[in-house]
């Protein structure tokens, strides 16, 4: 049986934290995926392309916000507008990231 995706991530310290900040249903899917590739790092090929999709379109979103947070709702250092842009452009960086590492999968032949 799947564990939900809260149970999932509950089990990476600080994770939950996040979601109780952000309430952001994408971002417990990402982080869903963060803890399942730690888990389980071994991803079968085929699933690979769309995961790749999947992260990169969750990149450019946390990419977005952040720069929503740097503009027009820009608050001062502390602020949760603040916190928030930072947490976005760590999202979206680690999230290329990873993204990068899975294009490599698809490369390297097995």
């Amino acid at each position: 049986m799947e564990e939900s995706v809260i149970e999932i991530i509950s089990n990476v310290d600080g994770f939950v934290a996040l979601h109780d900040y952000l309430e952001d249903d994408d971002l417990d899917e990402a982080l869903s995926i963060i803890v399942k590739l730690i888990a389980k790092p071994d991803v079968a090929h085929l699933k690979v392309p769309p995961l790749i999709v999947k992260i990169q379109a969750l990149s450019a979103k946390y990419q977005v916000l952040a720069a929503v947070h740097s503009t027009i709702a820009k608050g001062r250092a502390g602020t949760p507008d603040n916190n928030k842009k930072n947490i976005y452009y760590s999202m979206s960086s680690a999230l290329d990231k990873l993204s990068q590492s899975l294009k490599y999968l698809t490369k390297t032949p097995y």
